[in-house]
């Protein structure tokens, strides 16, 4: 993480200078000093700079600031947070070459409220991936600290902690996502959450389930699917009391496939080492556990992964095949590649002995998703209308929007079967919709929400495919919403 500071007026000593150059060509500040203005705007004129939303054009100087970035931002009268973070992502893109000098970001008066999204949108860029060469890491060349210059109001320091947990807690989001499925199997993820609350200072507890308790807790779904794998599963289990241990605690219950080969019912090869992404859900509830031991707010949090890999052997599940759910409710199994649904059903179903104020499960879960939304923003589904609202509020604050979908009874009707008391399949239609019913049969004890992740947990780019970090920014604004 960079070493961020906060100042109400700009330093000429700073290195480099970052200002947003307006597409009315305004110059997004008042705060610079009038040579310095003057000299800029002659530079505007004479090259008759134009910049688009997230164009930069670059100067360099004899004196300090010896570097000016101009970066094209909306009309200031019309900035949103979306076009804001695309410019600031322009930005972050050029930081990697700064050679370790100083940087003062000017930030706009109207995306003051968004510092939490600034700190988070620069971050972006400072991850790396790579770790398992043979060199490790390149060495960081960002700036030695980057100063954000406003005239800021009382809550900015606040802000400003906030954008660095959630950051921090994305970094590892997209640490755990990118990991190869044989540096990251249940077994190894377990190791990690319990080196997550080692390094807590005793904020953070985890309990970790083998196969023999997931089989004593009748987790029939859970099992189904690792039936096939040498691995065997873990079901992991974050609590997270935030002082406030007597509150019903919000429950977030992630996917963990670490390797999805779609088991018997196989994937086709095109991209499925892109399947190591499966546990994004839980790679999700990673970075927000991180996140909250960093902030410490007074709210109560659970989290629940079921950790599994799908694989195909003799031993593995079989389309056709009826499993029984630790609710006692019977699946018959259509496809072997809806594993998801199936280990997020058991999960579900162990939410409820939290007595919890809510329950929102993530989960790469469908490429319907993908169809629908692309990659704007993940799937919502909810049991309980003002519960969704506030996810949706927190993921427009966030910038990480969510997009709800109905569960219409309706719906419902396309997953039932005559042999056992639901399928994990429906037809051609409503894909997303359709495996949204199927868990809302496992959440009738409680508020309940479902992400589908599947279009925004990564990118899906060839030699650039990544790990995004989607939703921990918009799990943790929501989180900070309940705070006691």
């Amino acid at each position: 993480m960079n070493t961020y500071q906060l100042a109400n007026a700009f330093t000429a000593a700073t290195d480099i200078m970052v200002l947003g150059l307006a597409t009315d060509k305004q110059v997004a500040t008042t705060l610079l000093p009038m040579p310095l203005m003057t000299e800029l705007h002659a530079v505007i004129e004479r090259h008759a700079l134009t910049l688009n939303v997230g164009q930069c054009y670059v100067f360099c100087r004899t004196t300090a600031p010896y570097k000016i970035i101009l970066v094209g931002v909306e009309a200031l009268e019309k900035m949103t947070l979306q076009t804001w973070q695309k410019a600031v992502k322009a930005v972050a893109k050029l930081l990697p070459d700064s050679n370790r000098q100083s940087l003062a970001f000017i930030v706009p008066e109207m995306a003051q409220v968004w510092l939490s999204a600034t700190v988070i949108a620069l971050e972006s860029e400072h991850y790396q991936q790579g770790q398992l060469k043979k060199a490790g890491l390149n060495p960081s060349a960002w700036p030695s600290a980057i100063t954000l210059v406003s005239p800021w109001s009382a809550d900015a320091a606040a802000m400003l902690a906030q954008g660095q947990a959630i950051a921090n807690g994305i970094h590892l989001t997209k640490t755990l996502g990118d990991l190869p499925a044989n540096h990251c199997t249940p077994r190894i993820l377990a190791e990690e959450a319990l080196l997550l609350a080692k390094n807590s200072q005793g904020l953070l507890e985890v309990d970790i389930l083998d196969e023999q308790q997931i089989k004593a807790l009748g987790m029939g779904c859970l099992l189904g699917v690792s039936q096939g794998s040498l691995e065997s599963p873990r079901f992991i289990v974050f609590k997270y009391a935030g002082g406030v241990p007597t509150t019903d605690p919000i429950v977030l219950v992630g996917k963990g496939v670490t390797f999805d080969s779609g088991g018997i019912s196989i994937k086709g090869g095109s991209r499925m080492d892109e399947m190591k992404y499966d546990m994004c859900g839980a790679a999700a509830i990673f970075g927000v556990m991180k996140a909250l031991v960093e902030l410490q707010p007074a709210i109560h949090v659970c989290g629940l992964i079921a950790a599994t890999e799908n694989m195909p052997s003799g031993a593995a599940l079989k389309p056709g095949d009826v499993i029984t759910s630790m609710s006692g409710l019977t699946v018959e199994v259509l496809n072997t590649d809806a594993e998801g649904r199936l280990v997020l059903a058991d999960a579900l179903t162990y939410a409820a002995r939290f007595k919890p104020k809510a329950v929102i499960d993530l989960a790469t879960l469908t490429g319907a998703i993908i169809v629908a939304l692309g990659s704007g923003a993940s799937g919502l589904m909810s049991n309980n209308e003002a519960l969704a609202q506030h996810l949706l509020r927190a993921g427009t604050m966030a910038g990480d929007r969510l997009w709800q979908l109905p569960l219409w009874d309706e719906y419902q009707e396309l997953i039932d079967t005559p042999f056992a008391d639901m399928a994990n399949l429906g037809n051609d239609e409503a894909k997303s919709i359709t495996a949204g019913c199927f868990l809302a049969r496992f959440a009738t004890e409680y508020a309940w929400a479902h992400l589908d992740i599947a279009g925004t947990a990564w990118v899906a780019a060839g030699k650039k495919r990544a790990a995004t970090g989607r939703p921990v920014a918009t799990l943790v604004e929501y989180l900070l919403g309940n705070v006691v």
